[in-house]
């Protein structure tokens, strides 16, 4: 029917180091044992499976990899690399269970969605080179169909997403346009993937789905599509390659010095191998900023805007620190994309180390042009370096957030300036989540000592008047939830959370100092545009004089 090389395999081939997740899930697969994707819940296949299967908190993800068949292209995976004729017997009786479902007018809401009919394809494809490899029957009449109705869902550009989504509708467009000898599916998804290529990886080569995880994951899949590409006498072009060569420098560009990637959007904690530098790092397109000093063994990295929508959190003007390789402020995780209770909290606003009206925010999808909300500003200066944006979302409220570096003085200043635009009071909240090996001691109405793990920094206020300070506690058993955070898919940890609540009032300038180490024992002085920091009570010619922004200035 065709080649070997028109397989993009899902898992795995005869190529593939298999890992123990994929052995274990086959494995159970031959006893119809179905885990549709690591570590989710195991549900029992059989002559009347439910492929409508609603997990409880994870429906929408369980019915995603349900609908892919991605155990067969796990079975088809460990097959190749032991040709196991009862692994390739069970990905047929699985296959032909779901042709059965769908031709009798069975459908969910991820039967047809892009991410599961571009898998099934890969999948598909590969099942049908083995069965014909093999010399095995098969209803080609009835494959030929299904795999019509994929090309025609893959074909339609109402479909088409410039994410990851669409990246993966055109790898397996791509397979059909080679396997099934239909050039012009070769080449409407080349021009596709190439065009979401040059619109979401920025300038310093930063992917734009709001996650380094997806980062990393889409740097793959355009990878591995030029692999393909290669192996059927095609390329992505040498333009692409230069570039990704530049997106491939991206994690030593980001990561903290604990080798930990920043966990910002939908990311799951992760150390990764690339090597830190000191060089602060700034992206104007996706808003993320790393302010970075080596001599103050600091690391802030700043939220605050977006060109895309994909993964997403509420998450603008939230920070993330970590000092001498210990995180104190951190991002909640994404926990996984079910409708349940720790989602719909690790997404949202009161789960950011971010300032808020306590309310929510409009995250308009055409912000890359409209910049509602936007990083603005950022200075690398000879002793202090700074990024500052505005979050114009709000209803009835701007507000911008400055974050400063002074190695000199081993502080972090945080400078939040809100405005009331609708002559209504706003209730002005800060919250900074910690990890849950920190412990967070007030110690007076300004401050708080948090201590982890041996290190230790001072959170304070240089005006706290109208001011309160609580230290939540976090709680699993409550909806909504509170003070959580998830490393990892399905995993939901309680940790602790620091909130600076405020009176309302139309209008707050509030400056937060974060001293490293030991308390800050100088001064900060604050004009109408600028903020002095001084070793003493004094202005000396050694104090250095920082700009200051406005809430209402874009």
């Amino acid at each position: 029917m065709f080649e070997k090389s028109a397989v993009m395999p899902l898992i795995g081939d005869s190529s593939s180091k298999l890992n123990k997740d994929v052995k274990r899930i086959a494995t159970k697969a031959l006893d119809n044992t179905i885990e549709p994707f690591p570590g989710y819940p195991d549900i029992q296949f059989g002559p009347s499976f439910d492929w409508e299967h609603l997990e409880p908190q994870l429906e929408t993800t369980y019915q995603l990899y349900l609908q892919n068949l991605r155990v067969v292209g796990t079975l088809l995976a460990v097959y190749e690399n032991s040709d196991d004729r009862a692994l390739l017997d069970k990905a047929s009786e699985i296959v032909t269970s779901w042709l059965d479902y769908v031709e009798a007018g069975g459908e969910t809401e991820m039967t047809w969605y892009d991410h599961a009919v571009g898998a099934r394809v890969r999948v598909l494809m590969q099942y049908l080179y083995l069965m014909q490899s093999e010399g095995l029957p098969f209803e080609s009449a009835r494959i030929e169909r299904i795999l019509k109705k994929h090309a025609d869902v893959l074909l339609d550009d109402s479909h088409h997403r410039m994410n990851n989504h669409g990246i993966m509708m055109d790898m397996a467009l791509m397979s059909l346009g080679i396997g099934l000898d239909e050039p012009a599916y070769l080449y409407h998804a080349l021009g596709r993937v190439e065009s979401i290529f040059w619109q979401t990886f920025s300038e310093t080569g930063m992917h734009q789905e709001n996650s380094p995880e997806y980062h990393g994951m889409v740097y793959r899949m355009y990878r591995e599509i030029e692999s393909y590409l290669n192996d059927n006498g095609f390329s992505l072009g040498q333009d692409i390659l230069r570039k990704l060569e530049v997106a491939a420098g991206h994690f030593s560009r980001i990561v903290m010095p604990n080798g930990e990637l920043p966990g910002i959007g939908d990311s799951s904690a992760r150390t990764v191998s690339a090597k830190p530098n000191w060089e602060s790092f700034h992206d104007s397109m996706s808003g993320f900023t790393a302010l970075k000093s080596e001599s103050s063994q600091s690391y802030i990295g700043f939220v605050c805007g977006y060109s895309a929508t994909a993964h997403k959190h509420s998450d603008d003007l939230s920070v993330v620190l970590n000092y001498r390789g210990k995180n104190f402020f951190v991002d909640a995780g994404k926990y996984n994309y079910g409708k349940n209770k720790y989602r719909r909290y690790v997404v949202s606003y009161r789960a950011h180390n971010s300032f808020t009206p306590n309310t929510r925010y409009n995250r308009p999808p055409d912000n890359r042009y409209t910049k509602v909300i936007a990083t603005d500003k950022y200075l690398e200066a000879k002793n202090y370096s700074l990024a500052s944006g505005y979050n114009h979302g709000f209803p009835g409220a701007k507000l911008r957030r400055t974050v400063i570096s002074v190695p000199k003085f081993n502080i972090i200043l945080l400078n939040d300036v809100g405005h009331s635009t609708d002559k209504t009071g706003q209730a002005w909240t800060e919250r900074f989540m910690l990890p849950p090996t920190a412990n967070a001691i007030i110690r007076d109405d300004s401050s708080v000592r948090i201590e982890n793990q041996g290190e230790v920094i001072y959170l304070s206020m240089t005006d706290p008047e109208d001011t309160e300070i609580e230290v939540i506690k976090g709680d699993r058993s409550e909806d909504p939830v509170e003070a959580i955070i998830s490393p990892a898919s399905n995993k939901a940890i309680e940790t602790s959370q620091l909130v600076f609540r405020g009176k309302e009032s139309l209008d707050t300038n509030r400056l937060f100092v974060i001293s490293l180490g030991t308390p800050f024992t100088g001064s900060i002085f604050q004009s109408e545009d600028s903020i002095i920091v001084s070793s003493s009570g004094f202005l000396t010619d050694q104090s250095i004089v920082i700009p200051r922004f406005s809430s209402a200035e874009r």
